[in-house]
Order: structure tokens, then sequence, then C-alpha cells
């Protein structure tokens, strides 16, 4: 089965939206951010910027059929501001959404790269997120799904080439010993891919499942909700 479908991903400080139909993507719309601005920019930024795909692809909002979000790992308030937008349009839209993991479209973006991707994510607090991936042929392969760790405690296991990807190279600075010189491209989710998995995961599960519970991948609490569990243990 074969749908229109947009795709949303706002879990980095660049977000992005685009249009998929038949394979193909129709169109991509980036959100752009200040160095110094906050994820809560997208939220102002994504009814735009939404407007603005749908007119370049000469396309009706009534003509999307099909949602998919990015999940992330990342800012835990870019993540909430683009899994919202997805449920409002899902819910005045009536159209299935899918949830996808942000860090298979950072993979997604690297897709020329004959090896092993690992996508890292700066966590903030001493942490950092990571997850293992290799392109075949422009699919994404999952080889270590998404988990956090401790600066200085990273390791991980690759046969062949390895790239590091993500959205700032600073976060190498978190791996330790080891990783000195290692490959790096800076790479943001690419929102094609997340409109592509989602018109294929949802033409799997047909148009019927709506209003779906999607959660992000947070993998660790918030500054906010760390800082009452220790309110709570005074």
């Amino acid at each position: 089965m074969t749908m229109r479908a947009l795709g949303i991903d706002t879990a980095t400080a660049v977000g992005s939206l685009a249009l998929a139909r038949d394979g193909e993507v129709l169109g991509t719309e980036t959100i752009l951010e200040e160095a110094a601005g906050a994820s809560a920019e997208h939220s102002a930024e994504l009814g735009p910027a939404l407007d603005r795909l749908l007119a370049g692809c000469g396309v009706e909002l009534r003509d999307v059929e099909g949602i998919g979000v990015g999940l992330g790992p990342g800012s835990y308030t870019g993540l909430r501001v683009g899994v919202a937008f997805a449920k409002g349009l899902e819910f005045g839209l009536g159209v299935p959404l899918a949830g996808v993991p942000s860090f298979e479209a950072i993979a997604y973006a690297c897709r020329d790269f004959a090896g092993t991707i690992c996508a890292l994510v700066d966590a903030r607090m001493g942490g950092i997120y990571a997850g293992v991936y290799r392109s075949t042929g422009g699919r994404v392969e999952v080889v270590g799904a998404p988990w956090v760790t401790k600066a200085g405690a990273f390791s991980v296991e690759a046969t062949g080439p390895l790239l590091f990807a993500g959205p700032s190279e600073a976060v190498m600075e978190k791996l330790g010993a080891g990783f000195e010189g290692a490959a790096f491209r800076v790479a943001y989710p690419d929102a094609g891919y997340t409109a592509l998995r989602a018109a294929e995961v949802l033409g799997e599960r047909g148009t019927t499942e709506r209003f779906a519970r999607l959660e992000p991948y947070y993998l660790r609490p918030s500054f906010a909700e760390l800082a009452e569990q220790q309110k709570r243990k005074k």
C-alpha cells in the first residue's frame, strides 16, 4: 500500500519536515535555529514550515494520508514539541501516526557510507546518547538500539569501517580514550526517512490504526524530573 506521508523530526537543534509518496521524497523543509536558541523555537516554526512544504509540493493538508514523527533520543523539549504537533495533526486529519527513531534518520542521512554508523547526541549531564546502524541500499539496519552512557565509559563493537555521526562533533570529546581522530560527520535526522518509514510501517498496519500513544525515547529522566526526585529525597 502506498500513501502520501508527512515526516516530522524535532529531536535536535535542526528540525525538518518532509513529504513522501511511492518510495520517493517529494520535498523537505528545514527549521534552522540559532546556536543559542532553545528547541522550543520549533513550536513557532513548525506550522509555517508545514505550509511552505505543502505549497512547494503542490499538496493540500487534507491530502496527507499518514504521519511519521521522530521519537529521539534527543532534546526533551524538542521531542515534546514534535510529538505534540504530530498528534494534533493526527487528530485533526483523522489519519494514522507512526513513531520513527530519530537515530535511524541520522543513519539514513549517512546512507552513502559503507560500514557501521554510530549516531551520537550529547545527552548533557555528563551523558551520551548512542545507537549503531548499517545502511544497505538506502535501507537502515539497526545493529544496536539507542542507549545512554556516561562520558568516558562509551564503547562500541563494529566490524569494518566505522563512522560517528550526529549534530555536533563536540560530543566526541566525551567518548574518552581510544576514539581520538575517529571519523565523524555532522548529520541531523532526515525527515525524508521519517516520512518514507512511516508510509512503509503504516502501509503494513493499515490506515485504521489511529490516535496511537506515542512516547519519545527519553532514556533517562529530564532535568525537571531529576530535580523533583532530589527534592523528594530531601
